[in-house]
């Protein structure tokens, strides 16, 4: 992997002051020795290159931008860094008080290995094997989540996510000038403030060897008239009814115990992504994952839940993992959650093994029930997990504040399902299913109709059903459902 700079020479237009402790063994080249301190100026120019470039440059230790760079500083005593992967890293300081040039000369990092290897090889072997090493000439691919280019929006803020891919690795996102943190994989996510009209938003990717890509993209924002007073809806900043304490469970598996069982892609990632968003809304967040999702352990979680929570809180449980129904008679079907450790196979349907071994829908049903919490909510995404389902429910109605504080004021539990009696997608990156959560909940999809901050189930239901069926042309069809008979609703609020 490449790392950092060390040995350089640099061309300043003005005298700087190193220590040799600083500077290494090379010197730099002083030009334009007569500026005294009678012509300082209120902000200077400096322009920094190296060679190879793409170095990354901090001044001051705070990220200024990608070699080649020119920019505006206030003079004074400035302290640089540049740091290049596969090059060894060096720092200096220098007195800026007028337009200055620096360029550095950057030296190949060696490793014990590579010096051995080489001190072994003969030179025309050296140069043998370096002409056969092909080097990365391809900048990165950028790819966004969501096609946002050109889009109109009327809120202040959007959240840019996506993913930045180069066969050498990715070495730096920025968006707007500002470092965007990247996972291992490239993904990287930022909130972007918005003002009206049109936003131009730069995006720029390097990979480990120095290739970069600039991608822009436009987004709109078109402010909303306010109504009139008399017109106005009352506020709801605090519904009296509103959750003391709102309490998630979530779990994801990709793998299983046992090996005859199918490993998923994304539903580890997928529950992930639920958590931080239920962290983000000031929930009470506990995650199980893989090995750790057990049936004793799921069941121990759900437990404690239900001994902490009161009537004032609220409950949210979330499913990402394998799913399976078995049918009984020809006719009744039950389904089943797949917990890690379940000693069944998905090709031989043994009911009583599945009873003892799996988490029963029915049986989750009841759980539920009995949950003292006064709102439960239920997200499973996988196979088969519309067997849950009992009767349809209207669609959502407009919302008021007497609407919402009515809903709270009864029991509610609502249960939407990634599809009906169905196998369904794991999707790439994300499952369609989640997928339309996280655009419903982490980017307030179902809160733009009205934008009082505030949602209701229904709403996140409707929202989900018709983007899963648009984007898997109706081969999923996630279901949805309140098996409470005071028909309360599980409200979502934003901040």
């Amino acid at each position: 992997m490449l790392n950092s700079l060390s040995i350089f020479s640099a061309i300043f237009f003005l005298s700087a002051h190193v220590s040799a402790s600083e500077m290494g063994t090379i010197k730099p080249i002083i030009t334009n020795p007569g500026v005294t301190n009678d012509t300082v100026q209120s902000s200077v120019e400096l322009s920094i290159s190296s060679n190879p470039d793409g170095a990354v440059i901090f001044i001051d230790n705070a990220m200024a931008g990608i070699t080649p760079f020119k920019g505006v500083l206030k003079p004074g005593m400035l302290s640089i860094r540049l740091e290049k992967n596969g090059y060894q890293a060096c720092k200096q300081k220098i007195k800026l008080s007028r337009d200055q040039r620096l360029h550095f000369e950057l030296q190949l990092e060696a490793t014990a290995q590579s010096k051995s290897e080489s001190e072994t090889k003969k030179p025309s072997e050296v140069e043998e094997t370096a002409s056969r090493t092909p080097r990365d000439k391809s900048p990165p691919k950028i790819i966004l989540a969501d096609d946002v280019n050109e889009s109109m929006v009327h809120q202040k803020q959007i959240v840019l996510s996506g993913k930045a891919v180069d066969d050498s690795g990715i070495s730096l996102v920025m968006i707007n000038g500002r470092d965007t943190p990247v996972d291992s994989v490239g993904r990287f996510e930022q909130t972007i403030d918005l003002s009206d009209g049109k936003n131009v938003i730069e995006i720029v990717a390097l990979d480990k060897v120095g290739n970069k890509r600039i991608q822009t993209i436009a987004v709109h924002r078109q402010t909303i008239q306010a109504a009139p007073a008399e017109n106005q809806k009352p506020s709801f900043q605090e519904l009296s009814n509103w959750y003391k304490t709102q309490y998630a469970l979530i779990i994801g598996i990709d793998r299983y115990k046992r090996k005859d069982i199918g490993q998923l892609k994304n539903a580890v990632n997928d529950a992930k992504s639920v958590a931080e968003i239920m962290t983000s809304h000031g929930f009470i967040v506990s995650e199980l994952y893989n090995d750790k999702a057990t049936r004793q352990n799921i069941l121990n979680a759900y437990s404690s839940i239900h001994e902490k929570s009161k009537e004032s809180d609220s409950f949210l449980f979330y499913f990402a993992g394998h799913g399976q129904g078995i049918t009984i008679n020809s006719q009744e079907k039950l389904g089943y959650l797949i917990p890690y450790d379940a000693d069944v196979s998905l090709g031989e349907l043994n009911l009583i093994q599945y009873d003892n071994c799996a988490i029963n829908l029915n049986q989750l049903n009841h759980y539920a029930k009995n949950m003292k919490a006064k709102h439960v909510a239920l997200l499973l995404d996988s196979c088969f997990s519309g067997l849950a389902m009992t009767r349809s429910v209207p669609k959502a109605a407009q919302s008021d504040h007497e609407y919402y504080e009515d809903l709270l004021s009864r029991k509610a539990i609502n249960i939407l399902t990634a599809g009906d009696d169905q196998p369904v997608s794991d999707g790439t990156e994300h499952s369609p299913f989640t997928r339309a959560i996280i655009n419903a909940i982490g980017k307030k999809g179902i809160d733009l109709h009205d934008r009082d901050g505030y949602a209701t189930f229904n709403h996140l239901a409707i929202y989900v059903k018709e983007k899963v069926e648009k984007d898997t042309a109706r081969k999923q069809r996630p279901q949805f459902d309140n098996l409470s008979s005071e028909d309360g609703a599980f409200i979502f609020k934003f901040r």
